[in-house]
């Protein structure tokens, strides 16, 4: 099955992720080797459509579609950070294969990546987390919607995210039936749901356990260094050159305000020793 699998992509952004994008387009291009879609959702103003270009996946940009959430909502009544989970549960739905890698701007792959990848044993192997308390609120609505006790999700417990999306089409098709409203206006009334334990809880609803499609070994591993973390730069750039990192990433705000001009450099001068280009970087 391994060999058969076939990977689309999901990235959401915002105009000021524009960069990050860009340079995430690069690495993909030097690492994707996956044969599905390559969704770009915008949750911003539709203008910001016009300033993305395909070409900045160089021989993927065929692949490349350019979405805005105004395909699903408009005016949102919901924060950007609320409507993005909306966007990475119904963003899968626009590609063709059975399964999604849902990514922030900010990532950028470090490793070859292909159709199959991290698949053994007919299951998606990236771990099962439990849920911590901090996302308890999250996991009482979703009990509450599909009346389980929701045990684990599908890691890795960040992104990139394997979605399923027939399991995505499910979450849109069965809202309605189960609460008479679209999902986006139950995550109106929802707010703190979360979009991956969604699911997760989807696929123990309909299917039992998340056991039918993932696995709970997983042979990757990913670096963030979020806005909060830059007293752990050091710790988090040492691991990025191991060799089972699949991708890195650095908060927005940590780029942007809190790390000094030496730290960049040093960040940079990982991404040239994997042939790739920085946030920063000047076309």
């Amino acid at each position: 099955m391994s060999n058969t699998v076939c990977y689309s992509s999901l990235t959401v952004v915002f105009k000021d992720e524009l960069k990050m994008l860009r340079a995430q387009a690069y690495s993909m291009d030097r690492y994707w080797h996956c044969t599905g879609d390559i969704v770009v959702v915008v949750n911003d103003h539709s203008d910001v459509c016009k300033m993305i270009d395909p070409c900045w996946w160089g021989k993927h940009q065929h692949r490349v579609k350019i979405l805005h959430h105004s395909l699903w909502f408009d005016k949102p009544k919901l924060s950007g950070w609320v409507t993005q989970q909306i966007c990475k549960v119904l963003g899968p739905i626009e590609c063709s294969t059975q399964w999604c890698i849902v990514l922030d701007a900010k990532n950028i792959f470090v490793k070859d990546f292909y159709d199959g990848s991290f698949i053994n044993n007919n299951l998606v192997q990236t771990k099962h987390q439990k849920v911590l308390p901090v996302f308890e609120p999250s996991k009482n609505i979703i009990d509450g919607l599909y009346n389980i006790d929701l045990q684990d999700i599908a890691g890795p417990g960040g992104i990139p995210h394997w979605m399923h999306v027939p399991s995505c089409k499910g979450i849109q098709k069965t809202m309605p039936e189960l609460t008479g409203q679209s999902l986006v206006e139950f995550w109106e009334h929802n707010g703190c749901l979360t979009e991956f334990m969604l699911h997760s809880g989807y696929i123990q609803y309909k299917h039992g356990s998340i056991n039918v499609f993932y696995g709970n070994t997983q042979d990757f591993d990913v670096v963030q260094l979020s806005h909060n973390e830059t007293h752990l730069f050091e710790t988090k750039l040492a691991s990025m050159y191991n060799d089972n990192i699949l991708t890195v990433c650095i908060h927005r705000d940590a780029w942007n305000n809190t790390l000094s001009s030496e730290q960049k450099q040093k960040f940079n001068q990982f991404l040239t020793s994997r042939e790739l280009i920085s946030y920063d970087h000047s076309w």
